[in-house]
């Protein structure tokens, strides 16, 4: 296996891992995760939750800090997520 190869395939069980946390989390505080890696024809979505009349369309960034993580959303990403998140609101 190459070097790259190995960081990608670490960094997805990473990114895994970031999102079961994040789904564990969401679930202690009250949510009910509906979707994890919604696919779109528009995009993923990495979890969907929902408590009562509230929906949380969560991206999950494994970084090493909160800036890091923000900065790993671009606008470009963001538009995709936004369009695959009225996708699932339309259904």
């Amino acid at each position: 296996m190459s070097k790259t190869r190995g960081k990608k395939q670490a960094a997805f069980f990473r990114g895994l891992n970031a999102e079961r946390i994040a789904a564990w989390l969401l679930v202690l505080k009250g949510f009910r995760i509906v979707a994890r890696r919604y696919r779109t024809r528009l995009g993923e979505i990495d979890l969907i939750a929902r408590r009562g009349d509230l929906v949380l369309i969560v991206e999950v960034k494994a970084r090493a800090s909160l800036e890091a993580a923000h900065q790993a959303v671009t606008p470009q990403a963001m538009r995709r997520i936004e369009a695959a998140a009225d996708l699932w609101l339309a259904k």
